[in-house]
């Protein structure tokens, strides 16, 4: 059962940016926004212990998304010949020449529109 100051009832979550509660409201207007999120086909494009990149397309628009699945901050790193633009997350990015590592920290969600 829920207590009070526990964090888990709405009242509470809608109070808390970083709830979980606004978290999937933040994704579901970025899905809502962005077509390739939704409909896309999806494509592996690295995987390293427990962080998975992928991208989705759809028409003319492409999102890649990375997804730290453990308990501790992790690094990845692909291949990308196009720009990308932040639409979602905290984790850090470095480019070198066409090389992206990102940076996310436990349990993180980053997601780029690739241009």
């Amino acid at each position: 059962s829920n207590k009070a100051g526990d964090g888990v009832s709405v009242e509470e979550q809608e109070r808390d940016s970083a709830s979980l509660l606004n978290t999937y409201r933040k994704l579901a207007t970025l899905r809502e926004a962005h077509p390739s999120l939704a409909k896309g086909s999806t494509e592996l494009i690295a995987q390293l212990d427990d962080v998975v990149v992928f991208s989705r397309a759809f028409e003319d628009e492409r999102a890649i998304v990375a997804v730290n699945f453990g308990g501790v901050t992790s690094s990845v790193s692909w291949t990308e010949g196009a720009s990308l633009e932040i639409l979602y997350g905290a984790g850090t990015i470095q480019v070198v020449d066409n090389e992206i590592v990102a940076k996310l920290n436990p349990f993180d969600v980053m997601v780029w529109a690739s241009k």
